[in-house]
């Protein structure tokens, strides 16, 4: 059986990935690209893992300053 494992990103490598997705965006923008549906999915894949790696660097606060 094959095990896989996520890690945390570090700064470096979730800007590749930021990178990678925003070349992407203007090749589907242009029409550059094979097949535009999976580059699509490639952008939605990159986009998925950025947000995963920020929700586990970031947590939601609430403000309990009274207004």
């Amino acid at each position: 059986m094959k095990r896989t494992r996520k890690k945390i990103l570090n700064k470096g490598d979730i800007y590749l990935i930021l990178q990678e997705v925003m070349y992407s965006v203007v090749d589907l923008a242009n029409k550059d690209c094979d097949d535009p549906l999976e580059t699509a999915k490639d952008i939605k894949y990159g986009l998925n893992v950025i947000m995963e790696q920020i929700d586990k660097h970031y947590v939601e606060v609430e403000d309990e300053t009274e207004s």
